[in-house]
């Protein structure tokens, strides 16, 4: 007897040691017509061909860590966590904070124009300009 696939309804079945082997079909625990290779009551399937492997309909809770090929999804990461990773980015970066937008205690570099929108631009210390000051008002 030559067995198709692990996961099939079961048609027939042959005990050899502690296994069981199902031949053809699909196999439904809590669901009595399963549309996948395996079925779990109507929210968890597997297909053992496909590029979904494993479908998932609704929330998945994950008790510690969840992997995903190379990243890994804690509860909760810190910044250090996500730029070690990856630090650079296409998209603005917004930070909405009305106190204090952006701290830090070493240089910034900035690769284009500095714009204050609204409000004042202080810079507390020296300030070297190597290029033009550009002023519309008074200094």
């Amino acid at each position: 007897m030559i067995v198709r696939h692990l996961f099939y309804t079961l048609i027939s079945t042959e005990m050899v040691s502690t296994n069981i082997q199902f031949f053809e079909g699909n196999l439904g625990i809590q669901n009595s017509s399963p549309s996948h290779d395996f079925s779990v009551g109507s929210n968890l399937h597997v297909e053992d061909t496909g590029s979904n492997v494993l479908a998932v309909v609704g929330n998945v809770s994950v008790a510690n860590t969840l992997i995903l090929g190379n990243f890994a999804v804690v509860a909760s990461h810190g910044l250090n966590h996500v730029t070690g990773e990856n630090n650079t980015t296409t998209d603005t970066i917004i930070l909405q904070n009305a106190t204090t937008g952006l701290q830090t205690t070493a240089n910034i570099l900035v690769g284009g124009n500095i714009t204050a929108t609204s409000g004042d631009l202080e810079v507390l210390g020296n300030t070297a300009i190597t290029g033009n000051l550009h002023t519309t008002s008074n200094l």
